[in-house]
């Protein structure tokens, strides 16, 4: 029993005495320096682009379409002319116009003349109030003719006035014949062809700036 005893606790002391001993050897560590820095992170993401100019040019006048300048994927600049509509009629609804104010102007510048010799002669009567030749009929006859003359001239600088804008808006109307493009863009689509009747608001063509670009995606 002695015996078996030893032999145990001999077991015991080896037991204990091993990691002991095998703290005495040092291990290899290695040391880094902690870094502080921001998290980045790389995801595929789908967007597209997106012009901020693009939309359809149309018409601002009605007629028949002479020609078409441009083709789809043409770069044009702002101004350049895209189409062209049959111009006749309105170039003679033009002259038209201009030939109505002459006749207006004319109009005019005869009542004025009117009324400034009528002025004159109510001004000799005037002179002749305090003479024997004086006629109070005449001078009232006379400032109602003044009067009268007055009034036209003010519905002839009226008829003037109307006749300018009439010649105003035929001009606007031959430039409206041919459809210019508003900024610098790129031909997407046109939209008629030469021979077509447009009316007011018809499209021409598609323009696209691609100058202008934006991407439009969904971030998560």
């Amino acid at each position: 029993l002695r015996a078996a005893v030893a032999v145990l606790f001999g077991f015991v002391v080896m037991t204990v005495s091993g990691p002991a001993t095998a703290q005495n050897f040092a291990a290899a560590v290695q040391v880094d320096l902690v870094i502080e820095e921001p998290l980045s992170q790389t995801m595929p993401v789908i967007g597209r682009f997106a012009a901020t100019q693009a939309g359809v040019v149309a018409s601002l006048m009605r007629g028949p379409v002479a020609d078409i300048k441009v083709a789809v994927g043409d770069r044009v600049k702002k101004g350049e002319i895209l189409a062209n509509l049959v111009p006749e009629r309105i170039r003679w609804s033009r002259e038209l116009a201009a030939a109505v104010l002459k006749s207006k102007q004319a109009s005019l510048r005869t009542a004025k003349a009117q009324l400034a010799l009528t002025e004159q002669e109510l001004a000799r009567l005037q002179n002749l109030r305090k003479s024997a030749a004086f006629s109070q009929a005449r001078f009232e006859d006379k400032s109602s003719e003044v009067t009268k003359f007055r009034s036209e001239v003010g519905e002839r600088e009226a008829d003037v006035s109307s006749a300018a804008a009439e010649l105003r808006l035929a001009d606007i109307d031959l430039y409206n014949s041919q459809i210019r493009a508003p900024y610098d863009a790129v031909v997407s689509e046109k939209h008629t062809v030469a021979g077509a009747y447009l009316n007011v608001g018809d499209p021409v063509v598609s323009l696209i700036n691609e100058a202008a670009l934006e991407i439009e995606a969904s971030v998560p």
